[in-house]
Formats: structure tokens, sequence, C-alpha cells
């Protein structure tokens, strides 16, 4: 009789298993992903550093040991946790639990230090980049200091856990993995569960704040970063255009400089030479020339001169409005030039028919 009822109790115990086992299929199917995600991603961080093995710095020791850490728990933690998902009445297996359980506080508890190491090797570096660094022996070393502590902090959860016994409406009992049943009554889970707690508020908060300052520090120096790159790229623009434009105010002024000298020299020649045996009509043509000559093509030059046509530093526009206020007067001096010449060849032609 008593065998019938128990051979009784253990159908209904699987059919109520089976409905329960049917709706965690999804959470059984996500924790597969993450495996297989955490096993193929932290596997190929581990063959990407190990390449560039003679460039290590402390950043791919840390990182490195925290992949290790990660693929460690999804080889053997994410596993047994899809079948405790898919046996969510049945997992009657003791050591098992109590192996599993204080191997994935282990593996998480160095993975929490860890990622707290790294953010005090980065606030150190990025805040403080001339003291004394953390060097790839002393990480590898740190590291091994903090799988110890790790270990020891999770030492108590193989104490803690086991099969837990629970009670159905079926006057049947399920079993799990969770803090076994000598413990029920006891402060020490408790206890354990409110330091681990307070251990993960403590270090969550630091990590905080160590980020903070690296923040402000990355954006203050990535804002002076552009401003010298705005500066220097001005400069070199500014330097390109004002170069542009000097060469070409002197290729305008030089041309002019040198025709307006050598009509002066041929006004001088001629006045000293050929107008004092002619009369006094042309005397006075002689004159208005030499006034048109001193007055007209000196006040160009003065124009004209390098030192009016200075780059203004003031701006770019005023540069090329000189640049083409030189070329139009260039042409004006050139074509004004040609017919003093003009003028002078008629006036000497005349002189010497007048004189023979």
């Amino acid at each position: 009789m008593t065998n019938e009822t128990n051979s009784k109790l253990l159908d209904v115990l699987v059919d109520i298993e089976e409905d329960e086992r049917i709706k965690r299929i999804p959470v059984a199917v996500f924790i597969g992903i993450l495996t297989i995600v955490g096993i193929l991603g932290n596997f190929n961080i581990l063959v990407i550093f190990s390449r560039n093995s003679k460039h290590h710095s402390t950043y791919h020791v840390l990182v490195s040991a925290l992949a290790v850490s990660d693929l460690v728990v999804c080889i053997t933690h994410l596993p047994v946790e899809i079948i405790m998902v898919m046996k969510p009445l049945s997992f009657d297996f003791d050591i098992v639990c109590r192996l599993v359980m204080m191997n994935s506080y282990v593996w998480g508890c160095w993975t929490v230090f860890l990622i707290l190491l790294i953010a005090i090797e980065r606030y150190r570096r990025i805040c403080y980049p001339f003291k004394d660094q953390v060097s790839c022996a002393h990480a590898r070393k740190l590291c091994v200091i903090l799988f110890v502590l790790a270990a020891i902090n999770a030492i108590p959860m193989g104490y803690i856990s086991g099969t837990h016994t629970f009670p159905l409406s079926n006057s049947t009992n399920g079993f799990e993995c969770f803090v076994n049943d000598s413990l029920q009554d006891s402060y020490f889970p408790v206890t354990y569960f409110i330091i681990l707690l307070i251990e993960v508020v403590l270090i969550g908060l630091a990590i905080f704040c160590l980020y903070i300052p690296v923040r402000s520090k990355i954006i203050k120096s990535t804002i002076i970063r552009k401003q010298m790159t705005n500066r220097n790229v001005f400069k070199k623009t500014l330097k390109e255009e004002v170069s542009c434009t000097s060469i070409t105010t002197i290729s305008f002024t030089k041309p002019a400089e040198k025709v307006c000298q050598s009509d002066r020299q041929i006004f001088e020649s001629s006045s000293d030479s050929s107008l004092e045996p002619i009369s006094t009509n042309n005397n006075n043509k002689q004159e208005t020339l030499d006034k048109y000559s001193n007055s007209k093509d000196l006040d160009n030059t003065k124009i004209l001169s390098p030192g009016n046509l200075l780059p203004n530093p003031n701006g770019l526009h005023s540069i090329l409005s000189v640049a083409a206020s030189v070329d139009s007067m260039d042409t004006i001096i050139l074509q004004k030039t040609r017919r003093s010449s003009a003028k002078m060849l008629f006036i000497k032609t005349n002189m010497k028919s007048q004189a023979t």
C-alpha cells in the first residue's frame, strides 16, 4: 500500500515538474545563448591578447584575467544552471549543489574585485599620469591576491548551500539547490548574504566615485585637443593666405615701380639734354609733362609702395581687396606710361626737325 502511494506521489510530482519545465524553456534557451556567446567572446579575447604578448600592458593583464573568470563561469556554472532550471522540483544533488554554488561565488567575487582594480588603475593613469603606475608584474600579483580573497569570501557558500526541501500542494516534497535544510532556522545565511550585499554596494560606490574624475578629465582633454587642432588649422591657413597675397602684391608692385622709375629717367634725361635750345612753347609743353610725371606717377608709386601694401592683419578680406586694387592700378599706370612715352617721342622728333 505504501509503495503504491509513493509511486502515485512520484507520478504526480513528475507531472507537476513537467508543466513547470515547459514554462521554463525560454529561460533555459536564454541561458544557453549566454553560455555560447560568453565562451566564444571570452575565448576570442584571450586569443587576440595572446597574439600581442610583446606589447602587453596592465590593461591587457586585467582584461585577460576578467575574460578567464567569465570563461570559467560560462563553462562550469551555466550548464549546471540550465539543469537546475529544467529540474525545478527534483534537483536532489547535495554535493554538486555545494560545489557549483561555491565555484560560482568564487569567480563572481573575483570578477567584481577585478572591475574595482581596473577602475583604480584607470583613475591613477588618467588623473595622475606622472606618478608611479601599476606594472604588468604587479598587476599579475594583484590578480592572484584578489583571487585568494574571493575564494576566502566564497568558502562559507559551500557550507550554506545544499539541497533544500519544500512542500508541494499534493502532500509531496520538492528539491532545489538553495540553503540546505540544516540551516533553515539559523542566522548565519542571512548574515552572510547581508555582508555580501554590503560589499557589492561599497564596491559599486567606489567604482562610481573613481570614474567621475576620470570622465571629467577625459572631457577636458578632449576639449583642449579640439581647440589646439582648430588653432593649428587656422594658423596654417592664415599663413598660406598671407604668403599667397604677399607674393601677389610683390608681383604687382615691382613692375609698376620699375616702369615709373624708367619714365622718370627718360623725362630727366630729356629735360637735361634736349630741351635747352627749344622755344618757349616747347618749354611750356615740357614743363606740363614734367608736372604730370612728377605728380601723377609719383602719387601712383606712393600708392603702390610695398609699405602701403602690407597685408592687413585684421582679416583676409582686406588683403584680397588690396590685391584687386593693385591689379587695376597697375593696368592704369601702364597705360599712362605708354601714352607719356609716345608723347616724348613725338616731342623729340619735333625738336630735331626744328633744330635742323
